[in-house]
């Protein structure tokens, strides 16, 4: 499941059960147990709209943190191997191997998914 399904998810089960809640009678403070239905229903859509919006801020940072690794020159990559994070300019030698791991994933110095699985 990815994060927008998870989110769209989240946010069709709150109209479902507000939707829901609306066919059960409100509680009547002089019933005792009267409204149960309408409590768990009302509970239940208050969850997951909280859900649904910390999924929405996770999207948003994820969103902060994201980059590329941008080439240095138009060198081939046997004269000229640098790269920098387009988040924190941070520069890499790929053929290092101490930044192998650095280049095809994360950067090293803001942590920024740069996702750049294979050299063009």
């Amino acid at each position: 499941m990815t994060l927008d399904e998870a989110i769209k998810h989240a946010e069709e089960v709150t109209e479902k059960n507000e939707k829901k809640a609306k066919s059960y009678p409100r509680p009547d403070k002089n019933v005792k147990g009267s409204g149960r239905k309408y409590n768990d229903c009302i509970e239940c859509a208050s969850e997951h709209r909280q859900l649904a919006e910390w999924l929405k801020e996770l999207k948003q940072l994820r969103k902060q943190r994201t980059g590329e690794w941008r080439k240095m020159s138009d060198l081939p990559e046997d004269e000229d191997d640098r790269y920098q994070c387009s988040r924190c300019d941070n520069v890499i030698h790929y053929l290092s191997k101490e930044n192998l791991y650095t280049f095809n994933r994360w950067c090293g110095r803001c942590g920024s998914d740069n996702d750049r699985r294979q050299v063009e």
